[in-house]
């Protein structure tokens, strides 16, 4: 939340939701992921910002830190239901949505990689990994082509440590990274159309990662 003049404040009450439409028939929506202020901190309280190395520009900072954000987690655990299977392949499709706090918006950024392990109702397990920059949507089939044929009722979709890498010669900062993610759920033959869509927060790990935001300038 921000004042009057656009800074920040704290108020540990985010409510608020989207609901995205892909089509005349289809409509999909998600909630808002809450992350509060460190506690001693007075409600309405300014967040002291903290400046980015490279360009002296004010950041947001996830730390626990007085009068700063409280950090989250580096890993997710999520309810996946690949395919249910009650239905074909292509009703119940679910993916993974991850994204990390620790982006330098606008400024080209370090590739994420975060390894994944798929688990079915049996308890089977398939690894896979990805790489993103901001965010990404990942399907399990997408990830690992193995991962098509683990068909059951429920799935468990466990991340390891989200990790920047150097690349490119890129002006960023490697190491653990934060990670937050959604699963999105599509109940019908064809994303986007005459179906039902879900999208459900998951469960981040208790192990802090501080991390700063650079915001859009």
């Amino acid at each position: 939340m921000t004042d009057d003049a656009h800074r920040p404040i704290k108020y540990d009450g985010l409510i608020g939701n989207a609901v995205l439409r892909d089509s005349s028939t289809a409509i999909l929506s998600y909630e808002a992921v809450q992350v509060r202020a460190e506690p001693n901190l007075a409600t309405r309280a300014g967040i002291t910002p903290g400046v980015d190395p490279r360009t002296a520009a004010p950041t947001l900072v996830f730390d626990g830190g007085a009068g700063h954000y409280q950090s989250i987690g580096g890993q997710v655990l999520a309810d996946v239901k690949s395919h249910n299977a009650t239905y074909p392949v292509s009703f119940r499709n679910a993916s993974l949505i991850l994204l990390t706090l620790d982006v330098r918006s606008n400024r080209p950024n370090y590739p994420t990689f975060v390894s994944l392990d798929y688990y079915n109702e049996a308890e089977v397990r398939a690894s896979a990994s990805w790489d993103f920059l901001c965010w990404a949507e990942v399907q399990p089939s997408d990830a690992d082509s193995r991962l098509s044929g683990m068909r059951t009722r429920n799935g468990v979709a466990m991340s390891g440590q989200a990790v920047k890498t150097p690349f490119g010669g890129i002006s960023d900062i490697p190491g653990p990274v934060t990670l937050l993610g959604l699963v999105q759920t599509n109940d019908g033959p064809t994303r986007g159309l005459n179906n039902i869509t879900y999208i459900f927060n998951n469960l981040h790990n208790s192990n802090p990662t501080p991390t700063v935001f650079l915001p859009l300038d």
